[in-house]
């Protein structure tokens, strides 16, 4: 009966509705709690379990007490009860079921006692007016998004039992600004402090091997960042848009760089790649406008896309497995352009040992208005060429058998261009805010066409 207002009648001899509140047989569970206009309650003590969503959107209560008796509060027992100020959960309450408490936007404080052993995803998740917390030392784990979307909370204890702090966990907590994990945890998921924008430093305990998929992304007042020796991977986004960070050092157990991992670190004025490192990802520089100097480290085997599409500083390229000459860097035969970083040339002419140019290849480059690509050439990647503002026309080849996603997008000059009938795939976005393009031809050969391929092409 969640979410319906209506006037409830029970014949069933299995359970027992009094008062606007359905309960089991033997009062043992509170199934729904019906009298959306009350502001007090007191649970009777015969209850041992809340049920899934018992008091939903009871948006007049501010106040309950929840007897001794009861063990178990559960999925979304209380969620969007935006009255609800504070509560008293008893010792004997062993689960907080999942999303229990979300959307609880007057809760200002909480006590959890030392029986509870699971706190399930979402429980706390925008409680909007939780300032701090403390977690029992019989919690293992920090479940998915449990205290996310709680810009208030400025204070939090983890015990030395949490081993894991899971996707989301602590997710645009605004008002967080300092943390302690204990040397307990050893896994810390996707996004777990992502935009917490007050977290000004963490120390990321000696037992975690990664650093997952933005993890720290948004933390844009964090200035200073330990990593220990156990990390081996720094993933996709790790520490995007970190815009106070100004220094980091990467240990030798690190392997891997992900995509965009310090993507718009904007005060990172150094950073050192060692040569344990053999994987770095697309953008994981890009706009990291303080950083002058980056080393390809020797050790690097593979690189993914563009990783300094979007930045100018001075590159260094120690691998045996890439060329980096004219500033242009090439893979090991020369037959895939990896970054075009000439940024104040205007005619490129493509050198005929390429056969693909590869994702964010020439992004960014604003004054480039002429490019020949030669006819050895076979795919365009994602991004090939997108933000080249000044680029006019294009030949593309009659080799050329796709255009990746997003390979023209924003080329906000390029009037006109012929796709030979090589061409089998154009990508998603392809061709999306061309705003001059007025003429194109599609050959006959094209197979796939993807989304939004010529959105924004307004000529």
């Amino acid at each position: 009966f969640v979410d319906w207002d209506g006037k409830l009648e029970c014949l069933s001899p299995d359970f027992i509705y009094e008062d606007d509140v359905l309960f089991n047989e033997n009062k043992s569970k509170i199934i729904s709690f019906r009298n959306k206009n009350i502001e007090l309650y007191a649970i009777p003590d015969s209850v041992i379990s809340i049920g899934d969503r018992a008091f939903s959107n009871c948006h007049s209560l501010s106040n309950i007490v929840i007897p001794d008796s009861v063990t178990s509060i559960g999925d979304r027992a209380f969620t969007q009860c935006c009255s609800l100020s504070n509560i008293v959960i008893p010792d004997g309450v062993t689960s907080i079921g999942e999303g229990a408490f979300s959307g609880c936007s007057s809760l200002s404080s909480i006590v959890i006692p030392n029986s509870v052993t699971s706190i399930e995803k979402g429980a706390f998740y925008s409680c909007r007016s939780l300032s701090s917390i403390v977690i029992p030392d019989s919690v293992t784990s920090i479940e998915q998004a449990t205290f996310a979307n709680c810009p208030s909370l400025s204070h939090i204890v983890i015990p030395n039992s949490v081993t894991s702090i899971e996707k989301g966990a602590f997710s645009r907590c605004s008002s967080l600004s300092h943390i302690v994990l204990p040397d307990s945890v050893t896994c810390i998921g996707d996004s777990a402090f992502n935009d917490c924008r007050s977290l000004s430093n963490i120390v990321i305990p000696n037992n975690v091997t990664s650093i997952e998929k933005g993890t720290f992304s948004g933390c844009s007042s964090l200035s200073s960042i330990f990593i220990p020796d156990s990390v081996t991977s720094i993933g996709d986004s790790a520490f995007s848009n970190c815009r106070s960070l100004s220094s980091i050092s990467i240990p030798d157990s690190v392997t891997s760089i992900g995509d965009c991992a310090f993507s718009g670190c904007d005060s990172l004025s150094s950073i050192f790649i060692p040569d344990s490192v053999t994987s770095i990802g697309d953008s994981a520089f890009n706009d990291c406008s303080s950083l002058k100097f980056i080393s390809i480290s020797k050790g690097v085997i593979c690189i993914n896309g563009n990783p300094f599409a979007g930045w100018n500083g001075k590159l260094e390229c120690l691998s045996p497995n890439f060329i980096y000459e004219d500033n242009i860097l090439y893979n090991k035969d020369k037959s895939k352009i990896i970054s075009f970083r000439i940024q104040n040339i205007e005619s490129y002419v493509i050198p005929d040992s390429v056969t693909s140019i590869g994702d964010s290849a020439f992004s960014g480059c604003s004054s480039l208005s002429n490019i020949v690509i030669p006819a050895c050439v076979i795919s365009i990647g994602d991004s090939a060429f997108s933000c080249c503002s000044s680029l006019a026309n294009i030949i593309i080849p009659d080799s050329v058998t796709s255009i990746g996603n997003s390979a023209f997008y924003r080329c906000s000059s390029l009037s006109s261009i012929f796709i030979p009938d090589s061409v089998t795939s154009i990508g998603d976005s392809a061709f999306s805010g061309c705003s001059s393009l007025f003429n194109i031809v599609i050959p006959n050969s094209l197979t796939s066409i993807g989304n939004s391929t010529f959105s924004g092409c307004s000529s």
